[in-house]
């Protein structure tokens, strides 16, 4: 009792840990996602209000206001160099992002292992069930590159499994119609009390005429 108590807090304490993390994963997205909506809308201000002038603009302020054109080609390097580190955080965090993911699917990746590995699957196994799922059941390859699931691995497993199973029992059917008859084993009856006081009275040399002709009648 004592151990499937403990057993049983301990699945909610993974439970619990599972759903905190999946809850923490969320609002990091959110944030992220937040992060990037309002560096994309930065960059699009800073480019508006700034009103860089076109390579052609430069060249006719050059011509006609030297002193102008070195003030406005500062101010626009400013400018560039605040875009550029706008574009630099979104690339860092774009980065990160796509890290974390590998590492999220390296982690399911493992965790799957590790439930396949008790149920006596490996690497050899599991893409055996795979090359009959797809050859079964039409699944493109490609599609079993994100089965992070272990459930459905097992089930895959087992409709394999089942698949087989069936063809194995029609294979044993087809055999059986088409195998040789054994001869029929003809009953033998047995003896009647009759017959066996008849032959006693045929061995004690008492036998009458009537029990010749019973006994030539059952020959």
């Amino acid at each position: 009792m004592r151990h499937a108590d403990y057993t049983r807090k301990t699945q909610e304490l993974s439970q619990r840990e599972t759903q905190a993390v999946e809850v923490v994963k969320s609002e990091v997205g959110k944030a992220r996602a937040h992060y990037e909506e309002r560096a994309q809308l930065a960059m699009a201000a800073v480019q508006q209000l700034a009103g860089l002038k076109t390579p052609e603009q430069m060249l006719a302020l050059a011509q006609t206001d030297p002193a102008g054109y070195v003030a406005e080609q500062a101010r626009q390097q400013q400018v560039h160099m605040v875009l550029q580190g706008i574009q630099q955080g979104l690339q860092q965090e774009r980065q990160q992002q796509s890290q974390m993911t590998e590492q999220e699917q390296a982690q399911k990746f493992s965790q799957a292992w590790g439930v396949l590995g008790q149920h006596g699957l490996d690497k050899p196994k599991l893409a055996a069930i795979y090359e009959s799922a797809s050859k079964n059941y039409g699944f493109a390859k490609e599609q079993f590159a994100t089965v992070y699931d272990p459930k459905l691995v097992l089930m895959m497993r087992d409709a394999v499994a089942y698949r087989e199973l069936q063809a194995k029992v029609k294979d044993a059917k087809e055999k059986a119609a088409t195998a040789p008859r054994l001869p029929t084993r003809q009953n033998v009856q047995p003896a009647t009390q009759a017959q066996q006081r008849r032959e006693a009275r045929f061995k004690s040399g008492r036998a009458s005429l009537k029990d010749l002709a019973a006994h030539l009648a059952n020959t």
